[in-house]
């Protein structure tokens, strides 16, 4: 059985899956606004969607203790995966 991206999967057992869309690892330096140290982030984002969106993030600076606003290129994609199977309703 082929799953594509992001589709929903019904199995016989009568469960519903999610599965999880594509997504492209970008890594970027951020310069600090208030300590001026520049660091690395790692933010997973849609694949092509660098041309014509731009998502804004709250990132940790280590060095100065403070959460900063970065802009980046693409739609940001959740670093949080909930996987869930939900049984379908018998009624349908």
């Amino acid at each position: 059985m082929l799953f594509l991206p992001g589709e929903i999967i019904k199995t016989e057992h009568n469960f519903i899956f999610i599965r999880m869309a594509k997504k492209k690892k970008v890594i970027t330096k951020v310069k600090c606004e208030k300590c001026s140290h520049i660091f690395d982030i790692a933010i997973d984002i849609k694949p092509e969607s660098e041309k014509n969106s731009k998502s804004e993030i709250d990132v940790y600076c280590p060095f100065c203790d403070e959460m900063l606003t970065v802009e980046i290129k693409g739609k940001i994609l959740s670093d949080t995966t909930i996987l869930r199977a939900m049984p379908k309703n018998e009624t349908e």
